[in-house]
């Protein structure tokens, strides 16, 4: 990994400063840019490094170009795509209409297929880290609603918005959860 503040493509030149943020290019006013001019493509000799992680096996992280979200990109097929897709493709074939790819590393930048799972929209959304729900709080919601227990009082308690309560003890989301 490059230092702060100088160029993450691997030639270790200092970057300027951003004049202004710019979230295509992951530019934020008044620090380093990641990238000299140009050299945000330039590619890794290698695809991607095997590293432990913490996950059961060891992740694939990609070494060359990765989008402002943090996956990886590659050219394919005359696109650009993912490759996190790619590789999954190459090992098990395609990701069925309905379905995404779901990283149970919670790496983004991770390729290896045996740590994706195709999973629907749904699914990815509540696996992800920026939600405060989860199964267990879910079902005690419910089961809190059921008793009479009204939509504000059991935000108040646990903390949620009470529109989230009501989508969630209603069936509108999560609908998934018994």
């Amino acid at each position: 990994m490059a230092k702060y503040g100088h160029c993450q493509c691997g030639c270790g030149a200092k970057t300027s400063i951003a004049p202004r943020n710019k979230a295509n290019r992951g530019h934020i006013k008044g620090r380093p840019v990641r990238f000299l001019v140009g050299h945000g493509s330039r590619l890794s000799p290698v695809e991607y490094l095997v590293k432990n992680t913490g996950y059961k096996t060891p992740c694939w992280i990609w070494q060359r170009s990765i989008r402002p979200n943090g996956y990886a990109q590659m050219p394919h097929a005359g696109t650009i795509t993912y490759a996190h897709i790619v590789f999954y493709e190459r090992k098990f074939g395609q990701v069925y209409e309905g379905k995404m790819l779901d990283h149970l590393c919670r790496v983004r930048k991770c390729v290896n297929p045996d740590h994706l799972e195709p999973v629907t929209n749904q699914v990815n959304s509540q696996r992800g880290a920026k939600t405060k729900l989860n199964p267990e709080i879910v079902i005690e919601m419910r089961k809190l609603r059921a008793s009479g227990l009204s939509c504000m009082k059991i935000s108040r308690q646990m903390k949620i918005p009470c529109s989230t309560v009501f989508y969630v003890s209603s069936g509108y989301t999560w609908s998934n959860v018994e």
